[in-house]
């Protein structure tokens, strides 16, 4: 485990946006691997100045699926996002991502995080499943509405809270 040396986990965003070189541990998992290409030349180049690539343990992954569910990030990330976020829950290390709900769930998590494009989130967001034909909420995310079979979409209004002349 590292020392005072910075530790970065590197989302796929990382190698898409531009390498940029960092002064500390580099860390991924063998998904982004996977998903960018072995052959991409930020991603040698990374392995070459010593980019470990490791799996996280099951318990820091169900925490992070704890906490996704918790903030309504789950269904907004895919396996892989779950998989850095427990890595870096994991390791105490800083996440370098552009991706909004894994900053969110981060946030959630206390692990530090860094945009490499994007803005990145100015609060933490709870995401709401809400019927996009009839409106309900509903407890938990469905493929469609159990009442009148309508797409469920995520939304950041709770229920109860009315923006002008929409219900």
């Amino acid at each position: 485990m590292p020392g005072c040396t910075a530790v970065f986990i590197l989302d796929s965003s990382f190698f898409l946006s531009g390498f940029q070189l960092l002064e500390g541990e580099l860390f991924t998992i063998p998904e982004v691997v996977e998903e960018i290409g072995s052959e991409r030349k930020g991603l040698l180049f990374a392995k070459a100045i010593g980019l470990r690539v490791l799996s996280p343990p099951k318990e820091a992954v169900e925490r992070v699926k704890e906490k996704a569910k918790v903030t309504g990030d789950e269904t907004r990330m895919s396996e892989t996002d779950i998989l850095l976020l427990a890595l870096a829950l994991e390791l105490r290390g800083i996440l370098l991502t552009d991706d909004y709900s894994m900053q969110n769930t981060a946030e959630a998590l206390g692990i530090p995080y860094r945009s490499l494009v994007q803005k990145g989130i100015k609060r933490v967001e709870k995401w709401y499943f809400r019927c996009a034909y009839c409106g309900r909420y509903l407890e938990e995310n469905y493929p469609e509405c159990p009442v009148c079979g309508g797409p469920v979409r995520t939304v950041r209004r709770p229920p109860g809270k009315r923006t002008k002349g929409v219900e």
